[in-house]
Formats: C-alpha cells, structure tokens, sequence
C-alpha cells in the first residue's frame, strides 16, 4: 500500500496555461504512471494564479485535465478542494487539496468535522464555492498580524484527516509568509520574516496538539516560504574575511564587487533582486555548500521531520518554458517547498531498515514554473494499526476502541 504526497505551488502555471499547464500536469501524471501508488495527495498554493482576478478562470481546465484524464482512469475517486473566491479576502488563501483514490483501494474514507464520522467519497467531487460550509475541512487564513509587512495576504493552512484501512492520518495544506524584500531579509540574522513564518507553523501545530480530536500521524507539506540565512549565504559567496571583495550598500541596493577581478560586481542584492553570477554552488552536490544556512525548520526538529532532501532548492525557477532548469535572479534559491512528518508519521515512512522511499521533485528537466513540486513517495509497513483507532467500524470516531 503506497502513498505518494505532493507539494506544488502552481501559481506561475496559471499565469500562461496554453504553454504551462499541459507541460506540468503531464510531468505529474508521469509520476503516478511510474510509481502506481494507491493514494495520492496533492497540495497546492496559489491556485488561480498570482493575479487570480485574471487567472482564476482556468482552475476548472485543470481540473478537468487532471480529475477526468484517461492516463488515471484506475483512479476512480477524487476529491478537489479549491478556494478560489477571492470576492472574500477575509477567509481567501488560494489553497487547493486533491486526492486520488486508486479502484483497488476499498477502505478509505475521510472525516466530517461536523458530524464527527467518516464517510466515503463517491467520482469526482469538487468543491471550489463557500469552504465555510464544506464539512470535511479545516481552512484558517492567517491574521493579517501575523505578517504586518503588508496590508494582505492569502497565506494560510487546510487540514483533513483520512482514515486509509484503519489508520488515521493528517494531510494539512500549508503556505507561509514569503520574504517582502532581500535587503531586510540581510539586516538580521535570523531575518525578521523567518519569525513570522516560525510564529504561523507554532500556531498550526499548538492547535492541532489542543484541539478535541484524537493524535494522528501528520504530514504537513506545502510552500513553507523557509528561506536560507540570507546574511549567512553572502558570507558564503563572498567572504567578508577576504579582501578581495569589496562592499557598497545604498537604501536600494547592496553590491559586493571582486577587487581582485577589475572591480566587476560578484552580488547585487536589492529588493527583488539577488544576482549572483554563478548559481552552480546551489546545484552543486543538490546544494549541499549551501544546506549549513538552512536553519528554519531546526526550530521544529523535536516536532517536525524530514527525509533527506536529495535535489538542489525547489524554488525560484525560471518561468520560461525554455529555461526550465534555471534559477532567476530575484531571490536567493531555497528549499521553499517541503514535506515535514510528526512523530507519528515518521513509522510509516521509515519502519524498519529496509524502508524504500522517494523524496524528490518532479519535472527536474522542464518547466514546471517558479516552484518544482516536491514529492515523496512511501509504502505503508504491512500490518500497520493505529494505536488510536482500533476499530474498523466505517463510522466510527477517530479515538474509538
């Protein structure tokens, strides 16, 4: 029994559907053909676009080129949860939970909030209009707060809980705050955008800990937005201990040049612009010069897990289809785009010595815009029973016994 999780932020594929959107779901139908897995998550961020007013009318191609295509017709439930009514900016986030459920996999189910039992899906079911009223989600868009760096925004989480045979999971849909500017992000160490993201994730997991239902394994995974230490990066890329590299900042810019190279400018850093000549050092060995300043999740490490990333930084991809391997001179890359595991979880994914699993991205060669999905594929030991559900009553509560 496999299941295969997916992150994708999906907002540059709906900017230029014609060119991107085939590009990108046939990349992801590929995955399913080639790992076969039973149950599929998929978390997206930024449905409809960044500009979502234009963009928003392309969700329902997407999906009906994914929930309808003939390349997973042995899947034969679905469910699409989207929240594309930005006529709301109060509850909209942009986020978007699919599950597909394989023919063969008979007990699955997934949990009403309200009434507080399992129930079955049936084909293809859609929800896209009045989340509020959608009984078999959590969605909760941050306080506007918690990130005062702007007047708005769509960042938030979405939660549902399955029951696959007899044990219960957690699949929670999760996009935190991005960093407003490069400079600031340089002033501090950890910047001051790393704490608001660190103050959102605390404020997901303390609830989730406090609520009423029972503890179930939890994978959370979505466009966390965790950057590298960006003052850490440019003492990477240019040492300040060496002379050779000499530094000039303004209000709206930062520039190391290399003295010893005819004055030539190694970095610039402005707002929106991170230019370094030579991106090799984050594809190098998949980034490992660069893993020491990946420090965010270290916050999380007693609570959250991760399996070992074997792939350079997910995200800023270049958005031209021709260019689909190349990063853009707008951010530092980072590992924005990830798959973390409660305690819990971590036995299904790692149960013994021999566990095979792939924690990877899809569409390594093309464009799948700014973001590359991140993946992992694992199969459930054989055996495995919920220590909080030991029934397999279809109805009953996630804590019954």
């Amino acid at each position: 029994m496999s299941i295969l999780a997916v992150t994708a932020n999906v907002g540059s594929i709906f900017e230029d559907p014609d060119k991107m959107l085939k590009v990108w779901i046939d990349e992801f139908l590929q995955e399913i053909e080639r790992l076969k897995p039973l149950f599929v998550a998929i978390h997206c961020q930024e449905v409809g676009g960044k500009v979502y007013e234009k963009s928003m009318q392309h969700v329902d191609q997407f999906v009906e080129q994914l929930g309808r295509s003939e390349r997973i017709k042995d899947y034969d439930r679905s469910l699409f949860v989207l929240d594309e009514n930005f006529e709301d900016l109060t509850k909209f986030t942009a986020l978007g939970n699919i599950y597909l459920l394989h023919e063969s996999l008979t007990d699955a189910e997934v949990w009403n909030f309200k009434s507080e039992q399992f129930q079955k899906i049936e084909g293809l079911n859609v929800h896209t209009k009045n989340l509020q009223d959608v009984q078999i989600i959590q969605k909760v868009r941050f306080p506007d707060e918690y990130y005062k760096q702007t007047t708005w925004t769509r960042k938030g989480y979405m939660r549902l809980r399955w029951k696959i045979g007899n044990l219960n999971i957690d699949f929670v849909n999760v996009h935190l705050f991005h960093d407003a500017s490069n400079l600031t992000a340089y002033e501090e160490s950890p910047s001051t955008f790393s704490y608001s993201r660190r103050r959102a994730l605390e404020q997901i997991l303390n609830g989730f800990e406090s609520d009423n239902l029972p503890d179930a394994p939890l994978f959370i995974f979505g466009d966390f937005n965790f950057r590298l230490d960006l003052r850490s990066v440019v003492d990477i890329l240019c040492p300040p201990e060496e002379d050779r590299y000499s530094k000039k900042k303004t209000k709206e810019k930062l520039v190391f040049r290399d003295v010893d190279n005819s004055d030539e400018a190694v970095l610039t850093i402005e707002k929106k612009v991170f230019d370094y000549g030579d991106h090799s050092v984050f594809y190098k060995n998949n980034g490992e010069k660069m893993r020491e300043c990946d420090r965010e999740a270290d916050y999380f490490k007693d609570r959250l897990s991760e399996c070992p990333r074997n792939f350079p930084p997910s995200y800023p991809y270049c958005e031209d289809v021709a260019a689909g391997t190349t990063y853009m001179k707008t951010r530092c890359p980072a590992w924005c785009d990830r798959i973390l595991l409660n305690n819990a979880a971590v036995p299904l994914v790692k149960h013994n010595s021999k566990s095979t699993y792939t924690y990877d991205v899809i569409g390594k060669d093309v464009c799948m815009g700014d973001h590359k999905p991140v993946c992992l594929h694992f199969k459930l030991p054989s055996g495995w029973r919920d220590p909080n559900n030991g029934s397999n009553n279809n109805n009953s509560n996630p804590g019954d016994s």
